[in-house]
């Protein structure tokens, strides 16, 4: 027969037997908890990383698309014979249309050669179309550790050899990457320059015509 004097103690441990389980649960859920909330901050600063990525691809291609319009822009300047005789075998932006026609016919059939192109008239906007075509692109590493594909399309646009309008326009299309993480970004742009930039004047964004970010 129990004794009287032991009732006493009876309740408090029966309260600590059902508190330890649920001390236990709540621990528990706190964990998974605090879990799930680290996983949330490592999404959101991937995100927020990969998010980073893009706009500096993407500052580095329209950047790149202004730097090819300022190398065409002073090649302008150049006489033909000074393109002539730099490099037999290298293609360069034609100032004349003769030069237009000298150099179909060092370009390969549908092709470019070192990012000087025929009219890809076939290719539209996706990078995919166009990195099928990244041996023969221009190709440019940045400090930063960005690479820089570029295509320049050149187009007649004045056969008429009309000295008051531009005698070429120009499609250009740049691809920025970052090769370690496989992030890329394409943009395209038209330039029909109304009147070349004088010599040492740089190229906006500005002027160039139907700017378009390209498709995957």
């Amino acid at each position: 027969m129990m004794s009287h004097s032991f009732k006493p103690f009876l309740k408090p441990i029966n309260e600590c037997g059902l508190a330890l389980p649920t001390v236990l649960a709540l621990f528990m859920v706190s964990s998974v908890m605090l879990l799930a909330g680290w996983r949330n901050i490592t999404l959101a600063q991937g995100w927020s990383r990969h998010q980073t990525e893009r706009w500096q691809l993407k500052q580095a291609a329209l950047n790149a698309l202004t730097t090819t319009a300022d190398a065409i822009a002073s090649s302008s300047h150049q006489t033909s014979a000074s393109l002539a005789s730099s490099s037999s075998a290298s293609p360069a932006f034609p100032v004349t249309l003769s030069d237009w026609a000298l150099l179909q016919t060092q370009l390969p059939v549908n092709g470019c050669m070192e990012g000087i192109c025929r009219p890809l008239l076939t290719l539209g906007q996706r990078r995919s179309e166009w990195l099928n075509l990244s041996p023969q692109a221009k190709s440019a590493v940045l400090e930063s550790g960005q690479r820089i594909l570029s295509w320049v399309e050149v187009l007649p646009c004045n056969m008429a050899s009309n000295h008051s309008a531009p005698l070429f326009m120009y499609r250009i299309t740049v691809i920025a990457l970052n090769e370690e993480r496989h992030n890329q970004v394409g943009w395209q742009a038209v330039w029909r320059p109304v009147s070349l930039p004088l010599d040492g004047q740089a190229v906006r964004l500005a002027d160039m015509q139907r700017m378009l970010e390209l498709l995957p």
